[in-house]
């Protein structure tokens, strides 16, 4: 394992689910986020090939296969394992709405590329808390589909339980002095 993406719809867990997996196996986490969403929300022309680019790396772990549009074939292609995060509905809304009021209510905290969120913005058809509820089964249908054909490591967790226990089996990487991870083999 050393080329993974973490999948599941807004709110599932990823970025935290793939910063524990980087931690554990010394391999580099990349926010994809990060890729497209320019300063004030701006999409970043380049994202893909800067995508592209991280992934001919022969270490990292991702978090997402469909965000930013256009990179789940690659992604997919050059990923060695994908980690599903296939919670239920309701967790995952509770999960966004103090997610959505954390980061909406002052002090609202910086995210990718030093941009806020708007509590009001939960109103936006796009919003992630409107997205998964609307469109919880469709990912997962999606994503179903979409798994069938890959040969891929598929990690399909469905409860927190479950992700917790899978996490606590990961081989830990051990850290130098210098901040530089060992390789895992």
């Amino acid at each position: 394992m050393r080329r993974i993406a973490v999948a599941g719809i807004a709110g599932a867990g990823k970025s935290t689910t793939a910063q524990r997996i980087s931690e554990a196996l010394g391999v580099p986490y990349y926010e994809l986020d990060g890729f497209m969403e320019g300063p004030n929300w701006t999409v970043l022309a380049d994202y893909k090939e800067r995508i592209a680019e991280v992934l001919a790396t022969d270490s990292w772990v991702t978090d997402s296969i469909f965000y930013p549009p256009g990179i789940d074939q690659l992604l997919l292609d050059r990923a060695d394992t994908v980690v599903w995060l296939d919670l239920p509905r309701g967790l995952i809304v509770r999960r966004l709405v103090r997610r959505t009021l954390h980061r909406g209510l002052p002090p609202r905290p910086v995210l990718v590329n030093g941009n806020k969120e708007r509590l009001w913005a939960v109103l936006l058809p796009s919003s992630p808390l409107r997205t998964a509820w609307r469109e919880h089964g469709e990912y997962r249908e999606r994503l179903t589909r979409v798994l069938a054909d890959v040969r891929l490591d598929v990690v399909h967790l469905r409860t927190p339980e479950e992700v917790e226990a899978w996490l606590a089996k990961l081989p830990r990487s051990e850290v130098k002095d210098s901040g530089v991870r060992d390789d895992v083999r």
